[in-house]
């Protein structure tokens, strides 16, 4: 099997990890890259039948759209502190990777984002696309839904998030959990002006419209700049022909693990 391995260095591996990993990895064909800091569209040799993320979930999704409409199944390696997206971690490694590399594993095909700005600007996520206001503008647009009026959003933005992305930013700003391997969509508003403005839950195929009404906005592609928007302008979110499959061992459990890395069954109030 051929097989490259990202590397974020701001979380590298330690000495003994490394050779331990290294050690594991024998009998593969094997190359090593550092991951860029900018998340971009990239070359992967056309023979590569893997791609092992080391770092956290900003790793992953750095070898998603690096690998992206390719393919390629990518294993998370967490080094870093929650990792929803990482099938590997310091703790499980040296047991799980040899199960996974013999092909006993869980490969989930996760769903993705396309979006369209004004001038033929376009932008892909696996975890959420985001629109921020700039300066003192105040984000404010009119949102449709397969090109009826749903609503009015007013704010200092929002979200549209999958299911991967709804364990992101979307969980930060109080939205839902998804089913990982849902077709649903959630959109939640950042800091909205109106408490009737809460997270909008939208089963796909749908195409989302937002029509600004407000100052300039930003919007983003998992945190990588699409492009600058402003009032009048019409941005379409909607779901992207690629999916990503994402490798975790063969008993992994989604709801298990979320709930293991939230804390849900420890007793946090201290006496």
């Amino acid at each position: 099997m051929k097989i490259v391995v990202l590397e974020n260095p701001a979380r590298p591996l330690s000495a003994k990890d490394r050779r331990d990993f290294t050690r594991l990895l024998r009998g593969h064909e094997v190359a090593t890259q550092i991951l860029p800091k900018h998340r971009r569209p990239a070359r992967v040799p056309l023979d590569v039948q893997m791609l092992i993320a080391i770092g956290g979930d900003g790793s992953v999704l750095g070898a998603a759209h690096l690998a992206r409409g390719r393919g390629i199944p990518i294993l998370g390696f967490n080094t870093g502190h929650v990792g929803f997206l990482a099938g590997l971690t310091l703790a499980n490694f040296r047991e799980e990777l040899p199960h996974i590399l013999a092909g006993r594993a869980t490969v989930e095909d996760r769903v993705s984002l396309r979006v369209e700005l004004p001038g033929g600007r376009s932008g892909w996520a696996l975890n959420d696309i985001g629109f921020q206001s700039l300066g003192r503008d105040l984000f404010s647009a009119e949102f449709t839904l397969n090109g009826q009026k749903v609503s009015d959003f007013k704010g200092d933005g929002l979200v549209v998030a999958t299911g991967t992305g709804s364990t992101a930013y979307n969980l930060s700003l109080g939205g839902p959990l998804l089913a990982p391997d849902s077709a649903m969509l959630a959109i939640t508003p950042k800091a909205p002006l109106t408490l009737t403005n809460r997270s909008l839950v939208v089963n796909e195929p749908k195409v989302l419209g937002f029509r600004m009404t407000g100052g300039r906005t930003r919007v983003e592609s998992d945190s990588i700049p699409t492009g600058i928007v402003k009032r009048g302008d019409l941005v379409f979110v909607h779901r992207s022909p690629v999916t990503v499959p994402v490798v975790f061992p063969a008993d992994h459990n989604h709801y298990v693990a979320v709930g293991d890395k939230l804390r849900w069954n420890e007793n946090l109030i201290t006496r």
